[in-house]
């Protein structure tokens, strides 16, 4: 892939991500009032609440961890390694990347990094 096409790809995503996490964090127009305050207020119960409160933080968990990951493959596009598998050297199909930008590893060791995972 095109390094100029995948850091234009890259930043876009990353904005987006951005805007995703500043509308969790914040009410609607509301800059300084928190949206994860406490969704006690809606739901009238303690354990609703906390369960939509953990359900929050998981995905600004996700959001996060994608925000990294696009940092990352921004470093990777200027040090000129972006589209090289980390683990095995060879080059991750442009599909993948089409679909993933982010994506640091091929298919294949994708894959093998899961099968670790699920093992452990």
């Amino acid at each position: 892939m095109n390094p100029d096409k995948a850091k234009a790809m890259l930043q876009a995503r990353r904005r987006e991500v951005i805007d995703d996490l500043r509308r969790r964090l914040h009410a609607e127009g509301e800059s300084e009032q928190l949206a994860l305050v406490n969704h006690l207020e809606d739901a009238g119960d303690w354990a609703e609440a906390s369960s939509e409160n953990l359900n929050d933080l998981a995905l600004l968990q996700h959001e996060v961890h994608t925000l990294r990951q696009l940092d990352e493959a921004l470093q990777r596009v200027g040090s000129g390694q972006f589209g090289l598998c980390r683990e095995c050297g060879d080059a991750i199909p442009d599909g993948r990347l089409e679909v993933q930008p982010e994506a640091a590893t091929c298919i294949d060791c994708q894959q093998a990094l899961e099968r670790q995972e699920r093992r452990a």
